[in-house]
């Protein structure tokens, strides 16, 4: 039986446009339609399958909530979810918020109306709106529950498994990396702060510095967008506002990689001036001059546990609410240490 993934190598094209293509959630180009739409017919392949349980119809596909799906953090936890599906006769349909609250509960709404077997959501909506994830941890299709397993944000609360990662500890393990490479004035980019992960990475920095006596204020962070520019233009307000700093924690690695730019075109060397950690620990870290020191994520792993907590779900939807936390560590490589040599480490997953 033909699955999405068979379709989008038949098509020349990713499993998202094909995704994108049988949700209508995002525009798909004439001629890659087409390209879709032939190679469906060829494979036979019949979108959002069914198969029969008992009295009740259960589909086959599950929904994937993310925050960007460009973002180059997502291919791989993609990867894990697609292995555990694929290995179990389920598709995917993905639906990218771009950290929009609104469009988030759009397609809470959305997958009500459609035969979903289960959703993974990275959600962009904070906890104190504790309506809407009591709401989320009980939704339901025709009477059936819909299963909900959060991602990075710890749900279990509110009834709703997830695989998580602590990102206040995080925050801290960078933070405290960079103090022990003897920074005295740190500044830290962050990610969206609409983003419970961004606001824990946050307040671990924060307490960190705390802990060993050194200065702060809100001046020494500034928001980002996870982009490449984001941390580029973070780090030229940073300058241009003459905040001295020689040290940055930036909470993701294509920031890190706009800052380390950013601070080459204005003369800094790194780390000989200001060093430099990320986070995600993203396949560029090891190829980068200087390469980066990161806060490693088990992406992979991640979108594994969390398909296979879902498909658990699936079959026994009355399971417990769990929460399994996934373990971080800190990769260190030249942006906080020169005489580390050029490895090609490309432990990313």
């Amino acid at each position: 039986m033909s699955t999405m993934k068979d379709v989008a190598n038949k098509a020349g094209v990713s499993i998202a446009t094909v995704s994108n293509f049988l949700s209508g959630t995002k525009h798909v180009s004439p001629a890659v339609k087409e390209k879709i739409q032939q190679a469906i017919q060829e494979l036979k392949y019949t979108p959002n399958r069914i198969i029969k349980k008992g009295h009740r119809s259960i589909s086959k596909t599950i929904a994937f909530i993310v925050t960007q799906l460009d973002c180059i953090f997502f291919p791989m936890v993609i990867s894990g979810i697609q292995k555990v599906a694929n290995e179990n006769g389920y598709d995917i349909t993905f639906y990218p918020t771009n950290y929009d609250g609104n469009l988030e509960k759009k397609y809470i709404h959305a997958i009500q109306s459609n035969n979903i077997a289960g959703i993974i959501i990275d959600t962009v909506i904070s906890p104190s709106d504790t309506d809407y994830f009591h709401d989320l941890s009980k939704i339901t299709l025709n009477g059936t529950p819909i299963p909900v397993v959060g991602i990075q944000e710890d749900l279990s609360s509110f009834g709703i498994s997830s695989i998580t990662l602590n990102s206040y500890q995080g925050g801290y393990m960078a933070t405290e990396h960079l103090v022990q490479k003897g920074c005295k004035k740190i500044v830290c980019i962050t990610g969206p702060l609409v983003s419970g992960w961004a606001t824990a990475r946050l307040k671990g920095y924060q307490d960190c510095l705390k802990k060993y006596n050194l200065p702060y204020n809100s001046s020494f962070y500034r928001e980002g967008d996870c982009s490449l520019i984001s941390g580029y233009q973070a780090s030229q307000y940073l300058l241009a506002n003459a905040i001295e700093f020689d040290g940055i924690f930036a909470q993701n690695d294509l920031m890190a990689t706009g800052a380390i730019k950013s601070l080459k075109e204005r003369g800094f060397g790194i780390p000989q001036d200001i060093k430099i950690v990320g986070y995600d620990n993203i396949f560029i870290t090891s190829l980068l001059n200087p390469s980066i020191t990161s806060v490693h994520i088990p992406k992979q792993r991640l979108g594994e546990e969390a398909a296979t907590l879902l498909l658990k779900l699936i079959k026994s939807p009355s399971t417990q609410a769990t929460n399994l936390e996934l373990p971080l560590t800190l990769i260190e490589r030249q942006t906080t240490n020169e005489s580390v040599k050029e490895n090609w480490d490309l432990f990313s997953l």
